[in-house]
């Protein structure tokens, strides 16, 4: 059987907020603990942005790449769920 593409009306702005709301998602942060510490990254990605040896230190350099972004940024506790959301622009 053939797929056919779902056709949606790309001007419509209800469709253009989500799309860009789905992209601010994708383009946000996470800081999460690793063996040595606790690590920076991007939302979607195995790639570090920087590693650091305490929580604090790793919370507030991801909270001020998130602020200046305008993106959220997920915050992991020890055992690696999520706690917490901060929402800087979404």
């Amino acid at each position: 059987m053939k797929k056919v593409p779902y056709k949606t009306n790309q001007n419509n702005p209800q469709i253009k907020e989500y799309k860009n709301t789905v992209e601010k998602v994708r383009r946000s942060y996470h800081f999460l603990p690793v063996d040595n510490g606790w690590v920076v990254k991007y939302a979607n990605s195995n790639s570090k942005i920087k590693t650091f040896t305490t929580q604090k230190e790793s919370r507030e350099f991801a909270k001020d790449i998130a602020k200046n972004s305008g993106v959220s940024l997920f915050i992991h506790s020890k055992n690696g769920t999520i706690s917490d959301r901060l929402d800087f622009g979404i």
